[in-house]
């Protein structure tokens, strides 16, 4: 690991907690299964602890993206939002397409 990659590492050991919360509170409001829920956190802690991963300022649109694939795996088709919908929970610098490409 390079040391770029181990200090997201510990900034996302830190702010796990609170980003759990924060995705719990859009899997409600979008009503999603709780399973959409665990595995977006899965995968972002996968991606976060396995991968090499850009520092980045806010983990805002890598939450966002995890919980659209976490979507796209454990819901009927017709109930996925779309990226726009995700976005819209994103800080406003994130938009529809920055949640598409990190997804």
């Amino acid at each position: 690991r390079n040391r770029n990659n181990t200090n997201v590492t510990a900034q996302f050991i830190q702010g796990r907690r609170e980003l759990v919360v924060w995705m719990r509170e859009i899997v409600e409001v979008l009503d999603l299964h709780k399973s959409t829920l665990h595995t977006a956190c899965n995968y972002l802690d996968r991606v976060v602890l396995h991968e090499e991963v850009p520092l980045i300022e806010s983990f805002d649109v890598l939450v966002i993206a995890c919980l659209r694939l976490g979507a796209k795996q454990c819901e009927k088709e017709s109930h996925v939002p779309s990226a726009r919908v995700f976005a819209e929970h994103c800080t406003p610098r994130y938009g529809e397409r920055d949640v598409a490409r990190m997804e």
